[in-house]
């Protein structure tokens, strides 16, 4: 709950003592519309179908998670909230630890 409970200190203002205090300031960006792509709120249906996850360039199974502004999202928070991604993160996991374990053998 740390993400929701930072929401509400932020929204309901108890951040702004601390911060002012601090000479501090917090940007807050839209979804999709900054360093972090935080993937939960779009849970409405498959992320595919609203044009968020596309097919790499390469064809080889890659994913691309992108931003609002169509690019490739930098950080990508909550992926498993979407069944294609969580499943092609595990293959690329799995494919990159068997890849590790033959090289240390």
């Amino acid at each position: 709950c740390d993400q929701g409970f930072h929401n509400y200190l932020y929204y309901e203002g108890g951040l702004k003592p601390f911060l002012e205090s601090h000479d501090c300031t917090i940007n807050v960006h839209r979804q999709g519309d900054g360093a972090v792509n935080n993937l939960a709120a779009m849970r409405n249906s498959p992320l595919r179908e609203q044009g968020v996850v596309i097919d790499g360039k390469a064809n080889d199974g890659i994913v691309v998670v992108n931003n609002d502004k169509s690019t490739p999202s930098p950080v990508v928070h909550q992926f498993d909230r979407d069944k294609e991604l969580k499943v092609a993160l595990r293959k690329k996991t799995s494919s990159m630890l068997a890849q590790w374990r033959s090289s240390i053998r």
